[in-house]
C-alpha cells in the first residue's frame, strides 16, 4: 500500500521539513506552496486538481489550462508519479468522460490518472481500466460518506467487480488511508490529509514535545498497515 500524504498542513511548514524525506505526498493545485520540498524530498509525488475542493465549495469549476501548466512544472521530476485527470465528483458520466477527452487533447495520456466516481455505472470502470494502469477511486453522491453501511456494501462490490474483470488493474483511493478501510480491500495506493490537518491536535493530545515527532508519528500510525494488494509483483 503506497501512503500519499496531502497538503495543506497546518502551522508552518518549516519545522517539520525533514517529515518529508522520503515520503509520498500529494500536492493540490490550490496549495502550490508545498512544491518547493517535496520536489526535492519526496519519494514519490502526485498532483491534484482541487476537484474536491471545488465540490465542497459548491461552485467553480476546474481551470484546466492552469491546471496543465501546474502539472508541467512536476512531470520531468524522477520523483513525479502521476496526475489526477480533471472530474466532477457527482457529474454525469458523459461529462466526465469528456473532461478526460479534453484532457488527452490538450495535455496527453503520460502518468494521467482517471477518476471513477462511486455512483458511476461499474461498466465505466471496467472501460477505464482498458485504457489506464491505474483509476482512481472517488466517493461520491449516496456513496460520499466514506466508510459507512452503504459506502462499505458498494465498495465490496467494486473490489469483486474488479477481481473478476481486472485484477490487475490499479486502484487508487482518493482519502482512504483510514487503516480500518484500507486494510479491507486491495487497494494499490491511497491519499489523504489526515496528517496535515490534524498535526498539531495529535501533538496536543498526546503530549508529543514537537510538531515534527507528531507528524512522523501520525503518518507511522497507518503507513505500517498494508492493504491486501501486493503492488510489487506488478511494479
Amino acid at each position: 500500500m503506497i501512503c500519499f500524504h496531502g497538503t495543506p498542513f497546518s502551522g508552518t511548514v518549516y519545522d517539520i521539513l525533514p517529515f518529508f524525506k522520503d515520503r509520498n505526498f500529494l500536492i493540490s493545485m490550490q496549495y502550490p506552496q508545498y512544491g518547493f520540498v517535496v520536489k526535492k524530498e519526496a519519494a514519490r509525488i502526485i498532483l491534484d486538481n482541487g476537484a474536491y475542493t471545488i465540490w465542497k465549495k459548491g461552485k467553480g469549476c476546474i481551470d484546466i489550462s492552469k491546471y496543465t501548466d501546474f502539472v508541467k512544472e512536476y512531470d520531468y521530476l524522477d520523483n513525479y508519479s502521476w496526475c489526477f485527470i480533471p472530474d466532477t465528483i457527482e457529474g454525469t458520466v458523459s461529462q466526465n468522460d469528456k473532461q478526460i477527452e479534453t484532457w488527452l487533447n490538450l495535455y496527453g495520456n503520460y502518468k494521467s490518472v482517471p477518476v471513477w466516481h462511486y455512483h458511476e455505472p461499474l461498466e465505466r470502470l471496467y472501460q477505464l481500466s482498458l485504457e489506464f494502469p491505474v483509476v482512481a477511486l472517488g466517493s461520491s453522491a449516496e456513496y460520499s460518506k466514506i466508510g459507512d453501511y452503504k459506502w462499505m456494501e458498494r465498495t465490496k462490490e467494486i473490489f469483486n467487480y474488479a477481481s473478476t474483470n481486472f485484477p490487475k488493474c490499479k486502484l487508487h483511493g482518493l482519502r482512504m488511508l483510514n487503516k480500518r478501510i484500507f486494510t479491507l480491500f486491495p487497494y494499490y495506493s491511497g491519499d489523504s490529509t489526515n496528517v496535515g490537518r490534524n498535526i498539531e491536535f495529535y501533538r496536543r493530545r498526546h503530549r508529543i514535545p514537537t510538531r515534527l515527532l507528531a507528524a512522523e508519528q501520525l503518518a507511522n500510525s497507518f503507513e505500517k498497515y498494508k492493504s491486501t494488494f501486493n503492488y510489487e509483483e506488478i511494479d
